[in-house]
């Protein structure tokens, strides 16, 4: 798996734990093409401020001259005390302040994403309801798939 992979899915998980809620009946309803057409627009635009938050993150490590898989390892043992990265000072100030720098990064990718999904015609609850039923339901999945392979999701 690349590192570019591998922040995705730090990134991704960030923005899962952004406050997934209880669906209730209305929002647990199937939805209709105009939603999945929203749903549809909402997801290429979140996938364009992933992939520069990506880039971003890139830079910010790089800019503490630490390369991107030795981050992650360090990432991984600050996370999960059985694993061991053996970091000296130095390393973990670069590691620090790169860290903060793509918290910070991940913190606006997240309000930017909030901000695109308020903006459109879905609520955020409605929006998590979608994609949860998007992701449950191979029908839906496949619809949304060939929705976002043809142009502007249709």
């Amino acid at each position: 798996m690349t590192i570019l992979k591998k922040l995705t899915i730090l990134l991704v998980l960030a923005l899962v734990s952004i406050g997934v809620t209880a669906q209730n009946a209305a929002d647990a309803k199937k939805p209709n093409d105009d939603e999945l057409k929203t749903f549809v627009t909402i997801v290429q635009q979140l996938q364009i401020i992933d992939q520069q938050a990506q880039k971003d993150m890139v830079k910010a490590i790089e800019a503490e001259e630490l390369d991107v898989k030795r981050f992650v390892a360090i990432q991984r043992a600050e996370a999960d005390a059985k694993q061991d990265a053996r970091a000296g000072e130095e390393e973990m100030q670069k590691y620090n302040a790169a860290n903060k720098k793509v918290a910070k990064i991940r913190s606006n990718a997240q309000s930017k994403i909030q901000q695109h999904i308020q903006s459109s015609d879905l609520t955020f609850k409605r929006y998590q309801s979608i994609s949860k039923q998007v992701q449950n339901d191979p029908k839906l999945t496949q619809k949304v798939k060939q929705m976002m392979q043809s142009p502007m999701g249709n």
